[in-house]
């Protein structure tokens, strides 16, 4: 006996949205999902009284699955949905395993107008928290919260057009800290480029200048990577070459590794360059195409060389940027210049106030990089009674003003092609919010 469901799959196409039509007379009939073939099947008994011999004839001696007749598993739709959102919506792949999009399907329809509200709503709410929290010591871009180390945007707004000097900057400084009920006497320091207008801000406003630390290792290991220049010239030539159509087809029947070429605004690009030479030239020396690119030996063992610095430049490089690294751990124990005393007399604070801190807590074992070793074995004991004593903020100093950076990457995410149209103040409470996120939940839409 033949069930219901296999000639119900072999006389309709599914339409969607729980339709069928018949193949026989064209007919559409509505059968919902999880209801069985009852519709479907006394359409064909009522209309078509020979189908059961045409669906034997059709099927003698043969055996076909219902995926043959357009019916699929439980699951498929789901995939198809999900696959869908991504592609409609320009989705990165990984999106589907994050946690908050999974929890989508149980929250209640909104609109955008009510999350445009919501976001008015927090962002003030959120200016409030950090108000209160903010102190009466801050650095530009970062401040701290019972020692330990804060970053918090304040403002995302940009300058006016026109005069963008020191004074403009000021003038901008002065009144993202009035919304906070703070004056500018609050700021402690400047981390920042050495550039003539930042120098400028820093000297109107009596506070240190700390150049960013990344700014100078990366000009550093420019200045290092000079006497190379020739021999990386050529191994970007090659990399260019085997990024070529067919090169590059060649390249893969052997390694799944492609080649790199190198961005001369950045020298850790160089450093992959090399890195990525070093992996894949048994592969290139199989290509006859760039044979005469490809460095010999005397050339190859420099080159190896070289990169065993930029290993060592890398692990410094990363150190700088980590955001557990502050200038209390760049300066490592040394005496500080009379240039620098001076310049740290602001955080200077009376011995009746340091208290316990958190300088003389050991510090968890750490990975061996070399730029742990460095800062290891260039520790001094310091002279008992001959240091000064600064605030808390003092040792949370940044060596880097990386965090910029971040926050304009981040903001890339928000403002897209496809979001070009957006309007400045809606785009600066999206970054706001989303660069302090873990300052504000559900009681700040209260």
């Amino acid at each position: 006996m033949v069930a219901n469901r296999e000639p119900c799959a072999f006389f309709f196409q599914p339409l969607g949205e729980a339709l069928h039509r018949c193949k026989i007379c064209g007919a559409d009939r509505k059968q919902l999902p999880g209801t069985g073939y009852s519709s479907l099947f006394s359409h064909l008994v009522s209309r078509h009284e020979d189908f059961r011999a045409e669906y034997d004839t059709h099927h003698r001696g043969t055996e076909r699955s219902l995926q043959d007749f357009g019916f699929v598993f439980e699951k498929t739709p789901h995939r198809y949905q999900w696959l869908r959102w991504v592609v409609e919506r320009s989705m990165p792949l990984s999106e589907v395993d994050d946690e908050r999009t999974r929890a989508m399907d149980k929250w209640r329809p909104t609109n955008s107008k009510a999350v445009k509200k919501d976001v008015i709503t927090v962002a003030p709410n959120l200016g409030s928290v950090i108000s209160e929290e903010m102190g009466d010591e801050i650095g530009v871009i970062l401040y701290t919260v019972d020692g330990r180390l804060r970053r918090t945007l304040l403002v995302v707004s940009p300058l006016d057009d026109g005069n963008q000097d020191a004074d403009a900057h000021i003038a901008l400084f002065r009144n993202v800290l009035d919304v906070y009920n703070k004056t500018i006497d609050v700021i402690r320091f400047l981390v920042a480029d050495n550039c003539n207008t930042n120098r400028s801000i820093a000297t109107k406003l009596g506070v240190p200048l700390v150049g960013c630390a990344s700014h100078r290792f990366n000009l550093a290991v420019k200045k290092f990577l000079t006497e190379h220049e020739t021999l990386l010239q050529q191994i970007n030539s090659l990399m260019h070459q085997l990024r070529l159509p067919n090169n590059a087809s060649e390249l893969a029947k052997l390694t799944p590794l492609r080649a790199k070429a190198r961005n001369v605004t950045r020298w850790s690009s160089t450093y992959g360059m090399l890195q990525r030479y070093v992996k894949i030239r048994a592969y290139i020396r199989e290509l006859g195409a760039v044979e005469d690119l490809t460095p010999r030996s005397g050339k190859h063992k420099k080159l190896v060389s070289l990169l065993s610095h930029l290993e060592k430049f890398e692990s410094v490089c990363k150190h700088l940027q980590s955001e557990a690294t502050s200038m209390s751990e760049i300066c490592n124990g040394e005496k500080l210049s009379t240039a620098e005393s001076v310049a740290l007399r602001r955080l200077g604070r009376s011995r009746s106030d340091e208290g316990l801190g958190t300088a003389g807590r050991k510090r968890k074992g750490r990975q061996e990089s070399y730029a742990a070793q460095i800062i290891q074995q260039g520790r001094v004991k310091r002279r008992a009674g001959g240091s000064a004593v600064y605030s808390a903020l003092a040792t949370q100093i940044p060596p880097t003003s990386n965090a910029c950076e971040r926050l304009i990457s981040e903001s890339k995410v928000i403002l897209t092609p496809q979001r070009s149209s957006i309007l400045p103040a809606h785009f600066e409470m999206l970054a706001f919010l989303r660069a302090n996120k873990d300052m504000w939940d559900i009681t700040s839409l209260a």
